[in-house]
């Protein structure tokens, strides 16, 4: 499967064994694409002709021998693909779906050190038994990953983590869960056993960032067999598209675009202090905002942050269980607002038109500023 925008190479990648890998069965999955040459003998011959045939993909791209900004380039190429309606680039094997499906029917708590010290059952552990039914008998789940510091600095609330600005509460997705136990799901969280502890008075929810049946192939399994993936904006919320599987991106910044058609997103807000008013859409856009990748851009021109509500992070979930069960109807007032969103983003940021961002929030905080 190819989409023919660039001349067909080999691509290699130098990784020294003392080089960290964050998913080392990822990049095995990757290998069927792309060569991996571990040998240091062979990376140091390899290293005196670097400059000669390096290419460097962390901000820039050729397609059709034209030079692009990466993020433009995601889009046009995934576009492309779908258009063409190929199957997804990665796949896992029968014997690890089997395997995944296994250990997750088989958990029964989360972690020691997150139990009640009473001897009573804690709310994860009262309700493992739904988790064993709908692993058993064909139903799903939802996988969701909320980014806090604890990954980065070992706690979850630390504001020095330079992107402090991608931060968001998993307490505030309670109403998003429960929307998708009342359809008949299950969530399982996801993420670094640093991350704040989901509360166990929630239902149907498997804290799997604080078991012990984390592991590379898991978090991979987690991330391609859910029925779609809730993210924020942090490293995990790119691997699920690479599974064909939708996402539902939250508390979005910069105002970038998912790069799939079945996704929807919706962005944290931006006040500007000096003002005391909200940016809107266009300066959100906006080279002088839209470009910022560290907490202290935002500082420096004393803008604050405002996360995503209960309310609007649930309705952006019951848009996607709608969208999925094949009962949501946008109007045409809807598709309007949405194309002309659409024409923003290419006009002032080029990050393309696929996904939707959310009816509600689209409506609520943008719908009068959507003229060109």
């Amino acid at each position: 499967m190819e989409l023919g925008l660039k001349p067909k190479h080999q691509i290699i990648i130098l990784l020294p064994d003392n080089e960290k890998i964050i998913n080392p069965y990822m990049l095995e999955l990757w290998q069927k694409y792309v060569k991996v040459i571990r040998d240091k003998k062979t990376i140091e011959h390899f290293s005196a002709l670097r400059k000669y045939f390096q290419y460097d993909i962390d901000f820039s791209c050729s397609l059709n021998g034209k030079g692009m900004y990466i993020e433009h380039a995601k889009v046009i190429v995934q576009k492309e693909w779908e258009k063409r309606n190929y199957d997804p680039l990665l796949r896992l094997s029968s014997e690890d779906k089997e395997i995944g499906w296994k250990l997750l029917g088989s958990q029964r708590t989360i972690s020691a050190d997150h139990r009640s010290k009473s001897s009573q059952l804690t709310g994860h552990e009262r309700d493992y038994k739904r988790l064993q039914e709908i692993t058993r008998e064909g139903g799903w789940f939802v996988t969701l990953h909320v980014r806090d510091s604890g990954y980065l600095l070992g706690k979850y609330d630390k504001r020095e983590d330079p992107s402090f600005y991608r931060n968001a509460d998993i307490d505030s997705y309670t109403d998003a869960i429960k929307s998708i136990v009342d359809r008949g799901g299950y969530v399982v969280r996801v993420g670094d056993p640093k991350m704040k502890p989901i509360s166990e008075e929630i239902k149907c929810v498997f804290d799997y960032a604080h078991s012990d049946i984390r592991s590379n192939k898991m978090d991979i399994f987690l991330f391609s067999q859910c029925r779609f993936f809730i993210a924020t904006t942090s490293g995990p919320w790119l691997i699920p598209c690479l599974f064909n599987v939708p996402t539902v991106v939250t508390n979005l910044l910069p105002l970038i675009r998912p790069w799939t058609k079945d996704s929807l997103f919706i962005p944290k807000i931006l006040k500007l202090n000096n003002e005391n008013r909200i940016l809107t859409i266009k300066e959100m856009l906006s080279p002088e905002f839209g470009k910022f990748y560290t907490t202290r851009q935002y500082l420096e021109k004393n803008i604050s942050i405002i996360n995503n509500t209960k309310e609007e992070l649930n309705a952006l979930v019951l848009e996607m269980l709608d969208y999925l069960d094949g009962s949501l109807v946008y109007s045409d007032e809807d598709n309007a607002e949405q194309n002309k969103l659409s024409n923003l983003y290419l006009r002032y940021s080029k990050s393309g038109d696929n996904g939707r961002m959310g009816r509600d929030f689209l409506k609520k905080h943008f719908s009068e500023q959507l003229s060109i």
